[in-house]
C-alpha cells in the first residue's frame, strides 16, 4: 500500500535530503584524497619492488606485482569507496528532486480543493 504523503512529512523528508546532499561534497572529497592518498603508495611501492627485483623486465614486472598485493588492495577498496560515495550522492540528489515534484503535485492537489483558501 501506498504511503499518503502529507505536506509537513515532504518538508521533513526534504529537510533531511537537503542536509544529506549538502554534506555529499564533503564525504566525496574525503573519498577522493584517500583514494589519491592510497594510489600514491602503491605507486611507490610497485616502483621500489621492481628496483628491487632481478632478471628480465617481465619478470621484475610480475614480481612487482605480486609484492605490492595488499597495497593494490588497499586501491581496489579506496575506489570502491569512492564510487559508492558518489553512487549515494546521485542517490540523494535524485532522491531530492522526486520530493520537490511530489511536493509541487501535493500543493496543486490542495489548490484545486480549496484547501488554504479563504
Amino acid at each position: 500500500m501506498t504511503e499518503i504523503k502529507t505536506p509537513d512529512s515532504i518538508v521533513m523528508e526534504l529537510t533531511d535530503l537537503k542536509n544529506r546532499v549538502a554534506q555529499g561534497p564533503k564525504h566525496l572529497r574525503e573519498a577522493e584524497a584517500e583514494f589519491l592518498e592510497v594510489e600514491r603508495q602503491y605507486q611507490r611501492e610497485y616502483a621500489l619492488a621492481y628496483k628491487r627485483a632481478d632478471g628480465p623486465v617481465e619478470d621484475r614486472k610480475q614480481q612487482a606485482i605480486v609484492d605490492t598485493d595488499t597495497f593494490r588492495e588497499a586501491k581496489d577498496v579506496a575506489l570502491i569507496t569512492l564510487n559508492y560515495v558518489k553512487g549515494l550522492s546521485r542517490s540523494y540528489e535524485s532522491q531530492q528532486s522526486n520530493l520537490q515534484t511530489q511536493a509541487r503535485l501535493v500543493e496543486i492537489t490542495y489548490r484545486m480543493a480549496g484547501v488554504g483558501e479563504r
